[in-house]
């Protein structure tokens, strides 16, 4: 199993080729393909601001059904809330959301395919991907 991060997510809706290839070579490798409920939230987010508002709603939802949902529980919240005081006690604080679907991917021991690596990077015990 993978977690997609959601830049790989938004490329993929927008038929970006390196997107779409490397989700190719994920499916033939057989993995089952995830993504969190955080990364879900923020694809929603982009497609209502968007200007094509209900056409991008639609490709969400579309690509919701192909995907392995994992939402965040109570599990996940000691290792974010580990990570996020690691985090600050070295004044590296990186974006709140990506605490959290790091978290997730922890705790799963899955790895992350992102190419945020400048964040996730500081976050021990992650395994990270970039694509």
């Amino acid at each position: 199993m993978v977690l997609l991060d959601t830049d790989i997510l938004i490329k993929f809706l927008r038929n970006d080729p390196s997107a779409v290839k490397k989700l190719s070579k994920l499916i033939e490798h057989h993995l089952i393909i995830s993504t969190t409920s955080i990364n879900i939230a923020e694809l929603y987010f982009g497609a209502y601001l968007s200007e094509k508002k209900e056409e991008n709603l639609n490709a969400v939802k579309e690509l919701i059904l192909k995907l392995e949902i994992i939402s965040f529980n109570q599990n996940h919240s000691e290792i974010y809330g580990e990570i996020r005081a690691n985090l600050q006690k070295k004044g590296e604080l990186i974006n709140e959301l990506d605490i959290f679907i790091a978290s997730i991917a922890i705790e799963r021991e899955i790895k992350l395919i992102t190419r945020n690596i400048k964040h996730y990077e500081k976050i021990d015990k992650l395994q990270i991907e970039s694509w």
